[in-house]
């Protein structure tokens, strides 16, 4: 879905139509975030914290449009009138903005994602359905038999995500939150050995759904 929002790490080239639509059909909470974002066009909602709502009535280009049909017009007017906002200034670079930091976020997530990989490799000794991945965790832990698994979260590669495959032959996932935080430090406690081992050796997903 980011994608086709934005092709561009950079935000730019962003399509309003996907843009927009996905601010009108998702209530999730990084859409969520997003639209907090935008205080011209939603107001937090009053009953539910987070929940970010449609305003009654919004301005573009100096003129009012009606969402309710109370006033008159429907969220379809509005949701038009905001394509308009962001295919121009200042509505395009602030759609931009959003872009980027989606990617940004994604980078963070993959950066989390492959270093509890190498982690989980080395402390169960490389698994063959990881690939390239596996090979590069088996030849470091070979070349370094002194460090810890703690120090294998190298970061990201310059490839596609590790695949490592579960037993039925799809990729494990779990979803979670992209706080980009390190796993490369010593903590090599068995509190902490529980929290990353496991039996089978699935990938950690950490991209929310409009990453995927």
């Amino acid at each position: 879905m980011l994608g086709s929002m934005f092709p561009n790490p950079d935000g730019s080239g962003g399509s309003t139509s996907a843009f927009v639509n996905y601010l009108r059909f998702d209530d999730g909470s990084v859409a969520s975030s997003i639209k907090a974002g935008f205080p011209q066009f939603y107001d937090e909602s009053d009953n539910m914290a987070g929940k970010m709502e449609l305003k009654d009535a919004i301005v573009v280009d100096g003129e009012t449009i009606a969402c309710s049909s109370d006033m008159g017009g429907s969220q379809s007017d509005c949701y038009n009138a905001m394509k308009v906002y962001f295919a121009s200034e200042p509505g395009s670079s602030e759609m931009a903005g959003v872009g980027q930091q989606l990617y940004n976020t994604a980078a963070l997530s993959r950066e989390k994602e492959q270093s509890t990989v190498r982690i989980r490799l080395c402390m169960e000794g490389g698994a063959p359905e990881c690939g390239a991945t596996s090979d590069m965790v088996l030849s470091y832990m070979e070349a370094n038999p002194d460090k810890f698994c703690s120090a294998f979260g190298l970061g990201p590669e310059p490839y596609d995500y590790p695949k490592c495959l579960d037993g039925g032959g799809a990729t494990g996932g779990a979803s979670g939150s992209a706080d980009g935080m390190s796993m490369g430090g010593d903590d090599t406690s068995p509190a902490a050995s529980a929290k990353i081992g496991g039996a089978a050796l699935l990938i950690i997903l950490v991209l929310s759904s409009i990453l995927m």
